[in-house]
């Protein structure tokens, strides 16, 4: 449903607008991503990065926002040891 009213509001008014908005967004996004990436990597460690995944991101195609694509990245990083470290509480048990 969200997605359904971003795009809607997307489509309000001139139709470009929410292409160049966009695409300014994800140049703008880029940008800070690119920046990140100047970082020492015990800097980006301690944001919970690796180079490789700031790397990723700097990569993506200007219809992908960088900022949000590093973002998930990281969640699913984090979700993904989580679930390792509950599991090795459980067989400590």
């Amino acid at each position: 449903m969200n997605d359904y009213a971003q795009h809607q509001a997307n489509l309000s008014g001139d139709a470009n607008e929410g292409i160049i908005a966009r695409f300014i967004n994800n140049w703008q996004a880029r940008r800070a991503v690119k920046s990140i990436a100047k970082l020492d990597d015990h800097i980006l460690r301690d944001m919970g990065l690796t180079r490789a995944e700031v790397n990723w991101a700097a990569d993506q195609p200007f219809t992908v926002n960088a900022v949000q694509a590093l973002e998930e990245c990281n969640a699913n990083h984090l979700r993904k040891n989580n679930n390792s470290a509950i599991n090795h509480s459980r067989s400590v048990f």
